[in-house]
């Protein structure tokens, strides 16, 4: 979300699977309007194999251009553990959002971003990124199980807000 050309952008790459990654993502949402004058987006990092994360990841994609409002709140309820009704679950997400489930379910059928998603995830690995959660505010790397509280300080800094500002 946020306008492209903003003075701090916050990249986050991630899977969608696991504690951390949930954490983060539900962390992330609460900046949206907060901070409307920076860029926050999401890149995927997996391996490429696991059929799981190949079909959370292609639903992502097509969430983000179908329903780009609506994108952070499905990419927060979708997240979860691995299961074998890994798919209806997500379609019931979608379907639980209002959105049109039928022009996703194609999307990602016919794997419509699939050159999008592959580029991210090559991205990702050309930047040594194996495992996520990893966020990158305007050049600032943090790693692992980041707080909210570790990224607005980021966000404070890089938004030039002075230091009293940070103590609220």
């Amino acid at each position: 979300w946020g306008p492209e050309n903003s003075k701090v952008q916050v990249m986050i790459f991630s899977g969608t699977r696991n504690s951390p990654e949930r954490k983060l993502i539900s962390q992330i949402k609460k900046l949206k309007d907060k901070y409307t004058n920076l860029y926050v987006g999401f890149r995927p990092v997996y391996s490429g194999e696991d059929p799981f994360q190949n079909l959370s990841f292609f639903m992502n994609f097509c969430v983000w251009q179908q329903y780009p409002e609506q994108y952070w709140d499905y990419l927060e309820k979708s997240v979860g553990d691995h299961k074998e009704d890994m798919e209806k679950e997500l379609y019931k997400v979608a379907q639980s959002l209002n959105m049109n489930v039928e022009p996703l379910k194609k999307c990602v059928i016919d794997q419509t971003y699939k050159e999008a998603v592959d580029y991210h995830r090559k991205y990702a690995h050309y930047l040594g990124i194996e495992s996520g959660p990893v966020v990158f505010i305007s050049g600032e790397v943090l790693h692992g199980a980041v707080t909210l509280d570790k990224i607005e300080k980021v966000l404070y800094r890089q938004l030039e807000v002075p230091s009293a500002a940070i103590w609220r």
